[in-house]
């Protein structure tokens, strides 16, 4: 069950005002000098809110649910991904091998998609611009990554509807480790913002399992992307500059025991996302009904 840390009380003078930098939790305006029972002058939330900690219960509910929207899209997309490979086995049964690469190329599209929109919801900067000074240069990251994810998934439906000249195949392989090192500093970034995320919770569960997955992911995935690219080369390659047929054999089954291990991975983090999914839903649905009850401006109340 999740405990909830008693809030610190910010240092008061005697007059019983803010006497520190207290950034609002609406609108980011410095409330120094405001009194605890006074609201902010430029959009009227009650000082008592922002002096609450930065637990998300007491954050702005709509940021709140951003976050939780942007896990739902996250899931959605992996989903379409799932359903997209699956589709293309199953035309490849009929031995339409092209058509089969632009389907499997397409969901990845469209799914990645989807999943780029829910991470961007997800790393939405909270309004009071607490949390930044922790997990600020992770959030940035990850969006960067994410762009770059999206152009490598184009490049890859380009590559799966057209026969490409040996070099120009070659060039392709290298931008696309290049985007797979980007995926993998993009995961553990990801996994990074979501233990720091959860600890304004608080839920220990995932902060621990985000903490072991930005490792386990991040190795594991790294791992086929090297092996990936080293087989594509080898595949393409002529004559003598081609890799031994022994080592890529070789590489064939240490990618299998990878894959096998990244996809129990793999499993748990989307275990994880569901379990974060739910626990930002019920925080923001706890922060509507708190600001609800005393978030309004004096003005309205009256």
């Amino acid at each position: 069950m999740t405990s909830y840390a008693s809030p610190p009380t910010p240092p008061l003078d005697a007059a019983g005002n803010v006497v520190v930098d207290l950034p609002c939790r609406k609108c980011a305006y410095n409330l120094r000098t405001l009194s605890i029972n006074g609201r902010c002058p430029e959009c009227g939330t009650a000082v008592g809110f922002s002096a609450q900690g930065d637990l998300l219960r007491f954050s702005d509910p709509g940021w709140v649910m951003t976050l939780h929207r942007g896990v739902v899209l996250i899931l959605v997309g992996i989903a379409v991904i799932i359903l997209g490979v699956l589709l293309a086995v199953l035309i490849g049964f009929t031995g339409a091998v092209t058509v089969t690469a632009v389907v499997a190329g397409a969901a990845g599209l469209v799914g990645y998609v989807l999943i780029l929109i829910g991470t961007w919801l997800l790393t939405a900067p909270d309004p009071s611009g607490l949390g930044e000074d922790r997990y600020g240069t992770s959030r940035k990251l990850i969006r960067i990554t994410m762009l770059i994810g999206l152009a490598s998934q184009a490049l890859e439906l380009i590559e799966a509807g057209f026969t490409l000249p040996a070099t120009l195949a070659v060039l392709f392989a290298i931008v696309q480790f290049l985007a797979g090192i980007a995926g993998v500093v993009g995961v553990f970034a990801q996994l990074q913002y979501i233990g720091k995320l959860a600890m304004r919770i608080p839920d220990e569960q995932i902060v621990g399992r985000a903490n072991f997955l930005k490792i386990a992911i991040a190795v594991s995935y790294g791992l086929i992307v090297l092996i990936g690219t080293v087989t594509a080369l080898g595949a393409r390659g002529a004559g003598a500059g081609a890799p031994p047929g022994g080592l890529i054999a070789a590489l064939g089954c240490f990618a299998a025991i990878v894959g096998l291990a990244f996809l129990v991975f793999a499993i748990m983090y989307l275990l994880m996302l569901d379990r974060l999914r739910r626990a930002l839903k019920e925080q923001a649905q706890y922060a509507t009904q708190t600001w609800a009850a005393g978030a309004a401006p004096q003005v309205a109340r009256a």
